[in-house]
């Protein structure tokens, strides 16, 4: 017998990657408060410019 046993709904990786840049920035922000040091600060706001730049633009739709 056979059984297909999945323990992980079926994500696209859009969604993934959609999830784990939101999970990112949101511990980057929270890192970015607790952050001593400006050294600190630099490198958690070049961090959070990075990953915002990965979110897709929203292209306006086309009228069909």
């Amino acid at each position: 017998m056979n059984v297909n046993v999945r323990l992980l709904p079926d994500l696209s990786s859009e969604a993934m990657e959609r999830f784990i840049r939101k999970e990112n920035l949101a511990l980057f922000r929270k890192r970015l408060a607790e952050a001593p040091r400006d050294a600190a600060r630099q490198i958690l706001l070049k961090l959070i410019e990075e990953e915002e730049a990965k979110e897709p633009t929203s292209q306006p739709k086309s009228k069909s």
